[in-house]
Order: C-alpha cells, then sequence, then structure tokens
C-alpha cells in the first residue's frame, strides 16, 4: 500500500511495532517510510475487504490542502490494484 501526504506535512518517524501500528494489525508485513510517503507490505487481503490504517501526520504551517488517496497492488501482479478517495485537510492557525 503506497500513501501520501501533501507538502507541509510531516510524519513522525515512530515504529509502528511501538506505535501500535503493526502489533494490532497483523496484516502488515513490514513498513517503509520516505519523505512524503509511507510504503506499506501486506502479507494479504481478500477481494471486497477493507484495511484501516491509522498514522498521524504533523503540520507545519496552517495550510488547505487535498491529500491524495492511498493505492495498492499486487507486488508480484501489478495490474490487481485497488484505492481510496483523497482527502482534504484544513490546518487552522494556533491560538
Amino acid at each position: 500500500m503506497l500513501s501520501r501526504w501533501p507538502c507541509r506535512f510531516l510524519c513522525p518517524k515512530k515504529d509502528p511495532q511501538k506505535h501500535g501500528t503493526r502489533r494490532t494489525n497483523k496484516r502488515i508485513a513490514k513498513y517503509q517510510t520516505q519523505p512524503r510517503t509511507v510504503l506499506l507490505y501486506l502479507t494479504g487481503l481478500d477481494a471486497g475487504e477493507s484495511l484501516k490504517v491509522i498514522y498521524h501526520l504533523r503540520a507545519t504551517m496552517p495550510a488547505k490542502v487535498a491529500a491524495a488517496g492511498a493505492r495498492v497492488y499486487q507486488y508480484y501482479d501489478p495490474d490487481q490494484r485497488g484505492s481510496s478517495p483523497a482527502a482534504r485537510l484544513t490546518v487552522l492557525p494556533r491560538e
């Protein structure tokens, strides 16, 4: 699964094992974080099955942005794929 986030956001580089993501979701075999992207390697996902993945982003400044939807595909058969819709995010200035 490939998930991207918009400019002006940072993803804390916490280990999902310690943060609870992998511990509670046995479908995540491993992960990689890159600037503006997180890549999850899943052990499997049945047709029609959904998977909820929670991660936290930190805004670096106020903004109204659109975050691209996540994409998922089979590693050895990339023609088998799925995706989620984009999301709009609004970050307000601190008071």
